[in-house]
């Protein structure tokens, strides 16, 4: 495996990154600073080998999704591509959710798609992903997997819920939500494992989510089988 050096542009990512996530906390009660997500799946993403255009992408991947306010998003993508490149800006595009889809009808209580839209709008676009967007890809969702499942089993989909109609949806519903997503996005990522065939370690890496996927629904009755519908509340 070629030694990936990291330069300047490495540095200059981390700060800009903290400048936009200083103050930012991970879901639930821990108060964890969000940057030690950002700096995980970068992270783990040299731990696959990637290049520093692909680690730089991984400390950026959030940075379009979470910008506030929202008219600051074209400002945020010209930045990055015009400061780390057109192979960043293209990675970290690859790895963000649509943000300009349109809140419809359906909104949550947030603002935002309803969270049927937005996963599926991710799933379909997860089967276009290639290079850096997916070392990305898979280190962010690795990271995230990981997370959830060193939380006490009892508690784990607290912080996940959402508000519907000014009251805090059943935690039932809750974990039946992630259930489906965490399904589909299992069975997309591993679509892309033989693509990775000269890339060992980031097969390994992807086979770790699957199968911390698995663990966490373990007591549920594993994964959902393919074409499950979403589930209603």
């Amino acid at each position: 495996m070629t030694r990936t050096t990291l330069t300047e542009r490495f540095d200059h990512a981390f700060q800009y990154t903290h400048d936009l996530h200083r103050d930012q906390l991970r879901k639930g009660p821990d108060g964890i600073p969000y940057l030690s997500h950002l700096m995980g799946v970068a992270g783990l993403v040299l731990e696959m080998g990637g290049s520093e255009d692909a680690a730089i992408a991984a400390l950026l991947h959030d940075t379009v999704e979470d910008v506030e306010p929202a008219e600051r998003r074209d400002a945020v993508r010209a930045y990055i591509r015009d400061t780390f490149g057109e192979r960043v800006a293209h990675a970290v595009a690859a790895a963000t959710e649509d943000v300009d889809l349109a809140p419809g009808e359906d909104a949550d209580e947030d603002g935002k798609p309803h969270f049927a839209v937005r996963k599926q709008s991710k799933l379909d676009k997860l089967h276009t992903l290639e290079g850096d967007g997916l070392l990305v890809t898979i280190a962010d969702k690795l990271h995230n997997a990981r997370t959830i499942l060193m939380l006490d089993p009892q508690q784990r989909w607290e912080r996940f819920r959402k508000t519907i109609d000014g009251e805090l949806e059943p935690v039932a519903y809750t974990a039946q939500k992630q259930r489906w997503w965490y399904s589909n996005l299992a069975r997309a990522l591993a679509s892309h494992r033989s693509e990775l065939d000269d890339q060992p370690l980031a097969q390994a890496h992807l086979d770790e989510f699957v199968r911390v996927v698995e663990e966490i629904f373990a007591t549920d009755g594993g994964l959902l089988p393919e074409g499950e519908p979403y589930p209603e509340r």
